[in-house]
C-alpha cells in the first residue's frame, strides 16, 4: 500500500512523464475534494490503484512546485459554482512528475474533472508564471496574495481576467488535440463562425464609438467661436446647446450597444464565450466517457449533455440580444438626422457672417464626415445583427 498521506511539499525525484496525446484523465470528487472514482488512465499515470484513489483527497497527486495561489483561486471559483481550467503539475506515487491541462466543473453533489496533455503555447508561459509565484510564496506571500499576483501576471500577458485566460487556453488546447471529424460532429465550427460575425459587429460598433468621441467636443468648439466672433454668440450658443442635448442621447444609445456588462454586444460576447466554453468541456467529457473500462463514463456523458444544453441556452441569449441591435441603430440614425439640422444651422450662420475663416466650416466638414461614416457603420451593424440572430437560431 502506497503512503496516501505523504507531504506534497516533500522532496521528489522530478522524473517527468508526458501524457499520450489521446489520453484523458478523469475523476469525480465530493464537495471537499475527496475522490469518488478515477478512470484507469488516471490510476496508471498516478501509479495508484483505484482502491488507493477512492476515499483519498485529490491533493495526494499535488506537486510541491505548484503555487498555492492557484488552488486558492481554483477553490474560490468552484465554491461560487464557476468552472475552472488550469495547467497543473502533479506527482506520481514514485515522485515522478506529469503536467495536465485540467478542466473542473460542478455537479449536484461534487465536482467532475477531465485532464489532457498540455500542448498550447500558453503552457510554457504559465510554467514561468508559476515559478515566480512559488518563489514569492516561499518569501512569505499568502495564498490569497499569490492568487491576486496570478491574475495580475495574466493581465500583463494581455488577459483581462482569469476567465479570459481560461477561455483562450481551453480553445487552443481543444483545437490542437481534437480531430477534424470530432469537431465536425459538434457545434464548435458554428460557434466559431458566430464568434467571427460578432467580432465584425463589435468592430463596427467600436468605430461608431470612436467617431462619436471625436465629434462630441464640437459644442465646446462652437461656444469658443461664439465668444470670439462678434454678433454670433446667441445663435451659436443655441446651436451648441441643441447639439449637446442630442449628443447626450446618442452617447446613451452607443453605450446600449457597447457597454461590456449591460450593452447588447457585451451581453452577446459573454453569452458566446460561456456557450463555447461549455461546448468545449462537453466535447472533452464525451471523449473521456468513450474510453474503455471506466465505471464513471455515464456520469461524464450526463454532465456533457447538461453542458451542451447550457451552451444552447447561451445561444438563445445571443439571439435575444441581437434582436435589440437594429432598433438601437434606428434610434441612432434618428439622432443623426437631428444633428443634420445642427449642421444646417451652422452652415446658415457661416453664410450670414460671410467669413470663410470663422472655424464653422471645419465643424461642418467634421459633422458631415461623421454622419456619412456612421450611417454606413450602423447599416452594416444592423446587417451583422440579423446574421447573428439567424445563425444562433440554427442550433
Amino acid at each position: 500500500m502506497k503512503d496516501l498521506h505523504r507531504d506534497p511539499d516533500s522532496p521528489g525525484t522530478g522524473n517527468e512523464t508526458r501524457l499520450p496525446a489521446d489520453t484523458i484523465l478523469a475523476s469525480s470528487t465530493d464537495p471537499r475534494g475527496i475522490i469518488r472514482y478515477a478512470n484507469p488512465q488516471f490510476c496508471e499515470i498516478a501509479e495508484l490503484s483505484l482502491d488507493e484513489m477512492v476515499g483519498a483527497p485529490h491533493r495526494i497527486v499535488r506537486h510541491r512546485d505548484m503555487p498555492k495561489g492557484l488552488f486558492y483561486l481554483l477553490w474560490d471559483r468552484l465554491k461560487r459554482g464557476l468552472p475552472v481550467c488550469a495547467y497543473i503539475k502533479n506527482r506520481t506515487a514514485s515522485d515522478g512528475v506529469y503536467w495536465v491541462f485540467a478542466t473542473i466543473t460542478s455537479t449536484s453533489d461534487g465536482f467532475l474533472s477531465v485532464r489532457i496533455r498540455p500542448n498550447a503555447p500558453f503552457f510554457e508561459t504559465i510554467r514561468t508564471v508559476y515559478r515566480d509565484l512559488r518563489a514569492q510564496e516561499q518569501a512569505g506571500r499568502s495564498p490569497e496574495q499569490s492568487a491576486r499576483a496570478l491574475t495580475e501576471a495574466l493581465a500583463d500577458l494581455g488577459f483581462a481576467d482569469y476567465d479570459a485566460f481560461m477561455q483562450a487556453a481551453l480553445a487552443e488546447e481543444c483545437r490542437l488535440r481534437t480531430s477534424a471529424a470530432e469537431i465536425g460532429n459538434c457545434c464548435l465550427p458554428r460557434l466559431a463562425d458566430l464568434s467571427a460575425l460578432l467580432a465584425s459587429a463589435e468592430e463596427r460598433a467600436d468605430t461608431v464609438g470612436r467617431d462619436f468621441v471625436k465629434v462630441r467636443s464640437e459644442p465646446v468648439n462652437m461656444r469658443i467661436l461664439a465668444g470670439r466672433l462678434e454678433g454670433a454668440s446667441g445663435a451659436l450658443g443655441t446651436i451648441s446647446q441643441n447639439y449637446d442635448i442630442m449628443a447626450a442621447e446618442m452617447q446613451h444609445l452607443v453605450q446600449k450597444l457597447r457597454c461590456r456588462d449591460a450593452g447588447a454586444l457585451g451581453r452577446m460576447r459573454m453569452a458566446l464565450d460561456r456557450g463555447r466554453f461549455q461546448a468545449q468541456v462537453a466535447l472533452l467529457m464525451n471523449q473521456a466517457a468513450e474510453q474503455p473500462d471506466f465505471d464513471g463514463a455515464t456520469q461524464l456523458a450526463d454532465q456533457a449533455e447538461r453542458l451542451m444544453a447550457d451552451s444552447k441556452a447561451s445561444l438563445a441569449e445571443i439571439s435575444a440580444a441581437a434582436r435589440s441591435i437594429p432598433d438601437i441603430c434606428r434610434q441612432l440614425r434618428h439622432r443623426i438626422n437631428g444633428l443634420n439640422v445642427v449642421k444646417l444651422l451652422c452652415r446658415v450662420e457661416s453664410g450670414r457672417m460671410q467669413n470663410a475663416d470663422t472655424g464653422l466650416n471645419g465643424i461642418i466638414e467634421r459633422l458631415e464626415n461623421f454622419h456619412a461614416a456612421t450611417e454606413t457603420n450602423l447599416a452594416a451593424l444592423s446587417t451583422k445583427a440579423d446574421q447573428i440572430k439567424a445563425n444562433s437560431m440554427l442550433f
